[in-house]
């Protein structure tokens, strides 16, 4: 995948969004006026220096163990979501999904033990489960992201490897009026289509500074073309015979021109040992994802020691995927006509056996076709309102925040079985792929040669994901006495 951007104003968009200066600009030297002798030249360091300097500097005033990505970070990078970025930390891995990031996992335990949150507040998941799927939440409006694999006692417990902080900029934290707007397009390689990704941010101050307003909204849309190959693995044999099952002794010696035959053997019974891969599916996604995205917020301080905020945040995500799989189960050969037409073994000396079974070509074998359209539907919504005031040496701040995410899966599909004249090869490479090939002239697009066998799936099956939260934190400075 590729990511095209069309205008200045994409280019900038990272850095502007989040009121930092452009990347062009790594430092500038502010030059001593005339006359001043004294003067000593100003080192202003911006763009990506400026955002490294930042992660580093957090990451050195924590008393825990944390990393942080800022918003350079994320802004300099052709990033999906937020999870293609956290990737990028030390002990972070990523589970993909239609080949976007979707979750993660930290030091190597499951997504369950990872706890996600917005700014602090916990957030839910479209899919009910504990492990948060970055799917449906844009990177284009996050300041930064802080990954904590240490716990500290003011954290919310139940991220037993890490808890992961998804930070925004608050309306006031800017500092000035903010405009941004993204225009980008992406070349998905395999369906050869270009995608639309459009993002408009905007942070306006009022009443000198001290009431804050930003709005912002993304979109994006993907087209999406996978292609896969499933196996069964090389297996004994004995674990799963043939039927018929194939003597060791052919009745024809191999050729170059010709592989070696075998006769049926009427009692079925095995007079070789040897390994085979015994099944080989094929298959195609083809389909469409869209992601729209809207976050907002205001702050006011009506006075120097008073703070007021509240910030929402809510996602749509869809995806219409229509997915095509072939299977071949060389295990199961059955049939008025069924029969063993040609078999290769080899010796194989790093398996410790008596050979591997290269070349298969038989009538009878177990062809399904499965046909399955699935399309699912995401919602996300996160809302937050809280305050900080401060009395001398006694400080008090809480939140209360609401978060609620849905989903609607509908995955209708239908399967149907033929018999084949199938032949798979893996002479070539017994490592890699085979070579399937359809023998005897039949023809796997005649519907004449299936049998429907199940129609199944879900229709709108629902998911629903709620949260209420409330926070009470004070915090009293007890000076330089004995505490």
């Amino acid at each position: 995948m590729i990511r095209l951007s069309c205008t200045k104003a994409a280019l900038l968009a990272g850095t502007v969004l989040f009121g930092l200066a452009p990347t062009a600009a790594y430092a500038q030297e502010a030059q001593p006026e005339a006359g001043d002798a004294a003067s000593e030249p100003e080192i202003v360091v911006s763009g990506i220096r400026r955002s490294l300097e930042a992660a580093a500097t957090i990451k050195r005033n924590e008393v825990v163990i944390s990393d942080t990505i800022s918003a350079e970070d994320i802004g300099k990078f052709p990033d999906q979501n937020l999870a293609e970025s956290l990737q990028r930390v030390t002990g972070v891995q990523i589970t993909r999904a239609r080949g976007e990031g979707a979750k993660i996992s930290v030091r190597g335990l499951s997504p369950d033990f990872t706890r996600t949150q917005y700014n602090g507040r916990t957030i839910t998941t479209p899919d009910g489960s504990r492990s948060f799927d970055f799917t449906s939440l844009s990177a284009d409006f996050v300041s930064s992201i802080e990954v904590y694999k240490t716990p500290t006692a003011d954290m919310t417990d139940g991220g037993l490897s890490a808890a992961v902080n998804i930070k925004t900029s608050r309306p006031l934290d800017a500092g000035k009026d903010v405009y941004s707007l993204t225009v980008e397009g992406v070349y998905e390689s395999n369906p050869e289509k270009v995608t639309p990704h459009i993002a408009a941010f905007a942070n306006k101050l009022f009443a000198d500074g001290t009431i804050g307003v930003n709005f912002g909204v993304n979109f994006e849309r993907r087209r999406i073309q996978t292609f896969n190959y499933s196996a069964f693995g090389m297996q004994p044999v004995t674990e799963h015979p043939f039927i018929p099952a194939v003597p060791a002794t052919p009745t024809s010696p191999a050729t170059p021109a010709q592989p070696a035959t075998f006769d049926y053997n009427q009692d079925g019974a095995l007079a070789g040992t040897y390994r085979f891969n015994h099944a080989a599916g094929l298959g195609v996604n083809d389909g469409t994802t869209r992601r729209l995205t809207f976050v907002g917020g205001i702050q006011v301080e009506p006075a120097d020691n008073i703070e007021l905020h509240a910030d929402a945040i809510y996602t749509r995500f869809k995806a219409n995927i229509d997915q095509v799989g072939t299977t071949l189960r060389f295990t199961n050969i059955a049939g008025p006509n069924a029969a063993i037409r040609g078999a290769v073994t080899e010796p194989d000396d790093e398996l410790d056996s008596d050979g591997i079974l290269t070349f298969l070509d038989a009538d009878g074998v177990d062809l399904r076709n499965n046909g399955r359209n699935v399309i699912t539907n995401d919602s996300s919504f996160s809302g937050a309102i809280g305050g900080k005031a401060m009395f001398g040496r006694l400080t008090a701040s809480a939140e209360f925040t609401y978060s609620k995410s849905r989903r609607k899966v509908s995955s209708l599909g239908l399967e149907v079985l033929g018999r084949a004249s199938a032949s798979q090869d893996l002479r070539p490479d017994p490592a890699g792929t085979p070579l399937i090939a359809f023998t005897r002239g039949y023809d796997p697009l005649d519907p004449t040669n299936f049998n429907a066998i199940g129609f199944n799936g879900a229709y709108k099956a629902p998911t629903t994901d709620r949260n209420w939260d409330g926070r009470l934190d004070l915090d009293y400075d007890a000076g330089d006495g004995l505490i």
